[in-house]
């Protein structure tokens, strides 16, 4: 069974790419795990210099060398024009904000927004000793008036983003449905037919 680092510290993350890994098999490691300490700060332009410089930061700390991988992604909103994407997390309340701070100062700046469609987009990066591969997946959709789920601890947006052709917020979907639409789940699709056709 191969051993592959995610490299992410946020438990909702790290949780759903377990689940989305999980055909394959692999045994899945956080730079917990691994006893990585240090963090990656991203500086990035783009979701995928994040994501590549992510990986490749895991990689260069790892101990005992495997595969990473590790992910940049974020919301774009039309109302909020380049307020988000890349700095989507850092957005309003701030990097050190907690999930419930951070939704409720977005809900607050939604307010009153009749344009609430949006995309979330997600970059994979992929990294090995001799290889780097990037996969890219988005999701259309718009936000809802008010939250309509319990906020999933790392990734409170999904208690409030519905995708284009539903009537749920992503949190409200099943698993196995969220993970064939989502933008983390296109991304990591790519991701998996990649792995299994090399």
């Amino acid at each position: 069974m191969m051993d592959i680092l995610v490299g992410t510290r946020n438990p909702g993350k790290l949780n759903e790419i377990k689940k989305l890994l999980g055909p394959l098999g692999l045994n899945v490691h956080s730079p917990e795990e691994m006893g990585i300490t240090n963090d990656f700060e991203e500086t990035g332009k783009t979701f995928e210099e994040n994501a590549l410089g992510k990986a490749r930061f895991f990689y260069n700390h790892l101990e005992k060398k495997m595969p990473v991988v590790a992910d940049d992604s974020g919301l774009f909103v039309e109302a909020l024009k380049d307020e988000l994407g890349v700095k989507t997390r850092r957005f309003g309340a701030g990097a050190d904000a907690n999930d419930e701070e951070w939704l409720t100062h977005f809900m607050e700046r939604m307010n009153g927004e009749d344009c609430r469609s949006g995309k979330f987009v997600c970059a994979i990066a992929y990294v090995t000793e001799d290889l780097e591969e990037l996969f890219v997946g988005e999701n259309p959709g718009d936000i809802s008036a008010k939250q309509e789920t319990d906020i999933v601890p790392g990734i409170p947006l999904s208690s409030v983003f519905r995708p284009l052709g539903y009537d749920k917020v992503y949190s409200a979907l099943p698993d196995e449905e969220k993970n064939k639409i989502s933008h983390r789940g296109k991304a990591f699709h790519k991701l998996i037919n990649y792995l299994q056709n090399v």
